[in-house]
């Protein structure tokens, strides 16, 4: 089960006000309903329900989480029912604007549902910034970057972990750091977007409402994830970026998480010029986006434990 599977399970327990009136409601058993439950609960981190004996009830906190996500189901129903009827949409060509990292690991494996629906619209997808929106040679960009025009909607697609990770190779001969602080003084290199030509991007880590922005010193600095990814797979340094770009290194061992305590969330987002006359074919982007492309950023974490990294320092030289 989808962890949004999971989500629209909990609102209607919390609707229904038992876990064997949802079952009911949902035409499930009351177990597979308990199990989707405990399934966010281990997401979050957190109790959605209280439990004594065989007596269950909804927690505080899993009130307020039912609140918060309320909106965002009806938002995906609504993108949903949307898509269901634009099979019409016009077709014409849409610019997208998107690294070939986030498209890589983002959009390609899911573009083909796109292709299937809406066969008659041509898709462009460039390496283009924000600011081809501004002069008009990009409809849409897909980033993880905050928006710097305030005259541009941005259209949260789901948030992400800001994962830290460094190869093997790295940290055999430069040892695991204890602390986001030692990767900025201890670590000499770390692999960073350039930012602005003078002023790299800094280091985010976040853990217990504590945030800690890091400018240490930055030896190879570059604007391209997929060279970035590159770099840090081959020994040179230490990377920070978005969870989806790195999770495939992350399965296969040829990156190791770092500080994952310590990983902030960071949003990916659609931004778009707004338009009271927009075209079908950016809205029905614009809706498969948030359905598809926001399910897709659901996949759970790789788990790598404690284990793999030691064996880094019990290798052989």
């Amino acid at each position: 089960m989808s962890p949004i599977e999971a989500m629209r399970v909990f609102s209607t327990v919390v609707e229904r006000g038992s876990l064997s009136a949802a079952a009911r409601s949902l035409h499930m058993s009351t177990a597979h309903v308990s199990r989707a439950v405990q399934m966010l609960e281990r997401r979050i981190d957190a109790p959605l329900l209280e439990r004594a004996g065989r007596r269950t009830r909804i927690s505080e906190f899993g009130r307020a989480y039912a609140h918060g996500v309320t909106p965002m189901l009806a938002s995906l129903d609504e993108s949903a029912v949307r898509l269901a009827h634009a099979r019409l949409a016009e077709g014409g060509r849409l610019r997208i604007g998107v690294s070939a990292a986030l498209a890589s690991t983002v959009l390609l494996p899911v573009l083909a549902d796109f292709r299937t629906r809406f066969p008659a619209i041509e898709l462009t997808l460039t390496d283009a910034p924000e600011r081809a929106l501004l002069d008009g040679s990009a409809d849409c960009v897909l980033t993880y970057d905050a928006p710097s025009e305030n005259s541009l909607v941005s259209r949260s697609l789901g948030k992400v972990p800001l994962a830290c990770c460094a190869s093997p190779k790295y940290i055999g001969h430069a040892g695991l750091p204890g602390h986001p602080a030692e990767i900025a003084v201890r670590h000499s290199v770390a692999l960073r977007m350039t930012g602005t030509p003078r002023r790299p991007q800094s280091l985010t880590f976040q853990r217990n409402g504590e945030c800690l922005n890091l400018c240490g010193a930055t030896n190879v600095a570059m604007d391209d994830d997929a060279t970035r990814i590159a770099a840090a797979v081959a020994g040179v340094g230490v990377i920070q970026a978005p969870y989806v770009l790195l999770r495939q290194q992350l399965a296969t061992g040829a990156l190791l998480p770092l500080l994952d305590n310590w990983w902030p969330s960071i949003s990916v987002q659609l931004l778009y010029q707004p338009d009271r006359h927009m075209s079908r074919r950016l809205r029905a982007w614009i809706d498969w986006s948030i359905l598809v492309v926001g399910a897709a950023l659901e996949a759970p974490r790789p788990q790598v434990g404690p284990a793999a990294i030691g064996t880094i320092f019990d290798a052989p030289d």
